[in-house]
This record gives C-alpha cells, sequence and structure tokens, in this order.
C-alpha cells in the first residue's frame, strides 16, 4: 500500500482535482469590470471580471486545477472574486462616494421591499396573495 497525505496550501484549497482560491477586487473593478491576473500552480491566467460582478461571484478555469490520478483529466480552478471595502478614504473619495449614492436610484435593490410585505393569511388558513 502506498499511503499520500497533501499538505495545505497557503493560496489554493483542494476539492478532488478541483482547486479553489480567493481574489480580491476593488469596488471600483467589480462595478465597471476589468481584467485580473490569478496565479495557477503552474504559472498565472487572466480572467476577465464583468462590469456589475458582485462580492461571492465564481469564475471557472478549465484544466487548471489538479491532475487525476485514475484519468489524464486534470480538474478546475475555481476563482471567487471579494470586493475590498476601503477603511480608509480621504475626503475626495468620501465626496465623490457620496455624489454616487445621491444619484443611485435602487440603494437596497428592494431587500426591504420582500422583507416587509408577508403574505397575510386568509379565513381558510392559507396564505393569500
Amino acid at each position: 500500500y502506498v499511503f499520500l497525505s497533501v499538505d495545505e496550501h497557503d493560496f489554493f484549497e483542494r476539492d478532488g482535482d478541483d482547486l479553489y482560491c480567493s481574489m480580491n477586487i476593488s469596488f471600483a473593478q467589480a462595478a465597471l469590470g476589468d481584467k485580473i491576473d490569478v496565479p495557477t500552480v503552474t504559472d498565472s491566467k487572466s480572467i476577465d471580471i464583468p462590469a456589475g460582478t458582485q462580492s461571492g461571484s465564481f469564475f471557472t478555469l478549465s484544466s487548471e486545477g489538479v491532475a487525476s490520478l485514475r484519468s489524464r483529466r486534470k480538474g478546475d480552478l475555481i476563482v471567487r472574486v471579494q470586493v475590498t471595502t476601503p477603511q480608509k478614504l480621504t475626503a475626495r473619495q468620501k465626496e465623490i462616494l457620496k455624489e454616487f449614492d445621491a444619484l443611485s436610484e435602487n440603494k437596497n435593490d428592494g431587500m426591504f421591499k420582500k422583507f416587509s410585505t408577508k403574505p397575510k393569511a386568509t379565513a381558510n388558513g392559507k396564505k393569500g396573495k
């Protein structure tokens, strides 16, 4: 018998033949779109971040994972993007963000409305519209 153990990596997490990693992007990159370089096991690859990307979105780089022991197939590299919020803003940056907020139409994307309107029970005990 041969027993293998795999040490944890600082950047990648493994699940079978697939690798997972997280990349931080700025609010501007998420809102406007950008191209970022992602480290892989052998080098780095570029991925396109489309405009309007939300924090927690996943992007897949096919065949950039670990080679399977039972076939010639390689797993995928799944990249999760996290939008970072700046902790220290200059006065000008605060001014620009306040202006942006004032111009925003849907500040909470209707989440308050979704949670504040409950279906009402009808006489027969079933929920109505």
